[in-house]
C-alpha cells in the first residue's frame, strides 16, 4: 500500500479500515488513483449507521463501489482513508 497523508485524510489498509469501522469511526473509500483532496474526486463515507440502514455488509458495499466506480482511469481497486482529525 502506498502511504498517503494529505491535509485532511490518511490512507489506511483494509484491515485497519475494518477495525476502525467496528469501533464506530467513519471510513472513506475512493478509487486508488484519485486524490481525496481534489475537487473532482468522490469519497464514499461508510459508517455503522449506513451499513445497518441499507442492511448490507462492508464487503458488499465495497464491491458495489468497485463495480460502479473503479476502472482503468480512476483505478482498479479501492483506497481506504480516515479523517486526520481522528488521529
Amino acid at each position: 500500500m502506498k502511504k498517503i497523508i494529505t491535509e485532511h485524510y490518511e490512507r489506511v489498509t483494509y484491515k485497519t479500515a475494518i477495525k476502525l469501522l467496528r469501533k464506530g469511526e467513519d471510513i472513506y473509500i475512493t478509487p486508488c488513483r484519485l486524490n481525496p483532496e481534489s475537487p473532482w474526486h468522490f469519497l464514499f463515507n461508510i459508517n455503522k449507521d449506513i451499513l445497518t440502514e441499507k442492511d448490507t455488509t462492508f464487503d458488499g458495499y465495497v464491491k458495489s463501489i468497485i463495480w460502479y466506480n473503479c476502472n482503468s482511469q480512476t483505478g482498479t481497486y479501492p483506497a481506504y482513508y480516515i479523517s486526520r482529525r481522528m488521529l
